[in-house]
């Protein structure tokens, strides 16, 4: 493997983390209250 291409795969692997951790794919994932219940009728 060249330097370059080195250096290119190890920045985009890092970029591909930074993003991750900027706007995560699978953000909704992580809230607990985006279950399958509706809260609508909850205000009547």
């Amino acid at each position: 493997m060249t330097l370059y291409k080195y250096v290119v795969v190890k920045l985009k692997k890092s970029c591909e983390k930074w993003l991750e951790k900027l706007a995560p794919e699978k953000s909704y994932d992580q809230y607990s209250h985006n279950g399958f219940k509706d809260n609508a009728d909850a205000q009547h």
